[in-house]
């Protein structure tokens, strides 16, 4: 069976605080041409675009062997696979793939995944996902299915599936912005989870349930901005969230009664979002408000 993915702004860090440093700066354009590499504050940048050749890609970087990259960029081509050697011959700490088409993921499994600290995925299809002699056995076969659950998001999926996040266990910022989810449970993330940014804003959400963000000793920001959302429990968090945890409810229908005194009474580090009702708070800020405002 052939799928065909398409993954729009969605953001994997999975490591943070490691900058490749030292080594040798660029490589010489000839060997790189027609990407182009840039050296800044002691890191290289490395920018490929319109490609339609992946064989091309793969003589690039099999020649920058002895390179580190801090960020390697492919974006605006249409490719049949990534080859193996972008993640196997050089040292990069980030790659970004942007408004790309490819026919698969990569044409075999990469084998030094540990070195990728960062993926960025910005418009991406990916048509052939299905056939077993191109499904990844690590990066791939995680991403395939991640993939899946993220197409069928957009496709108005009340739900991530159970275990969407849960394999990427070194998640430091999830963020999954401008789509149909209604509804969000504990078991989409990883147990416990120790990144610190939450993102899903401009979604469908209503609800945030209980217990939501239990086990994120590290959690900073939580953002849902432009959803349904009315409340936003105490109980959806285990943790003292008083100057730590920056929340953005900016657009959001919220109710600002007594199921909300609790935010102002913790003092987030940062707190953003309006009041639609009651009347008396409409149009109100939520950091303007005080507890002696509210009569509970």
């Amino acid at each position: 069976m052939w799928h065909k993915l398409f993954l729009t702004s969605f953001v994997i860090l999975v490591q943070e605080g490691i900058c490749l440093t030292g080594g040798k700066k660029c490589p010489v354009s000839e060997d790189v041409d027609p990407c182009y590499c840039y050296y800044l504050s002691g890191h290289a940048y490395l920018t490929c675009q319109n490609f339609t050749d992946s064989e091309v890609l793969r003589r690039i970087f099999n020649k920058s062997q002895s390179y580190e990259f801090t960020v390697v960029v492919i974006e605006d081509s249409i490719l049949e696979y990534l080859p193996h050697q972008i993640i196997d011959s050089v040292q990069i700490r980030e790659l970004q793939l942007k408004k790309t088409t490819l026919q698969q993921a990569f044409d075999q499994t990469p084998l030094a995944l540990d070195s990728l600290h960062a993926l960025i995925i910005d418009d991406i299809t990916i048509e052939r996902l299905d056939d077993p002699s191109h499904r990844l056995d690590a990066l791939s076969h995680r991403l395939d299915a991640l993939s899946h659950r993220l197409d069928a998001l957009s496709h108005r999926l009340d739900a991530p599936t159970q275990g969407t996040f849960a394999e990427f266990k070194k998640l430091v910022k999830i963020e999954v912005d401008g789509g149909q989810i209604e509804v969000l449970t504990r078991d989409i993330f990883p147990t416990p989870f120790n990144g610190r940014y939450i993102y899903f804003n401009d979604q469908k959400l209503r609800e945030i349930p209980d217990g939501l963000f239990s086990q994120m000793p590290n959690l900073c920001i939580v953002s849902f901005k432009k959803n349904q959302i009315a409340i936003l429990p105490e109980r959806a968090f285990d943790i003292d969230i008083t100057g730590k945890v920056s929340i953005f409810l900016n657009e959001n229908p919220l109710k600002c009664d007594c199921q909300m005194i609790w935010l102002i009474q913790k003092k987030p580090r940062i707190l953003q979002g309006k009041c639609e009702s009651p009347k008396r708070f409409h149009g109100k800020e939520l950091n303007e408000l005080a507890i002696q405002d509210f009569n509970c």
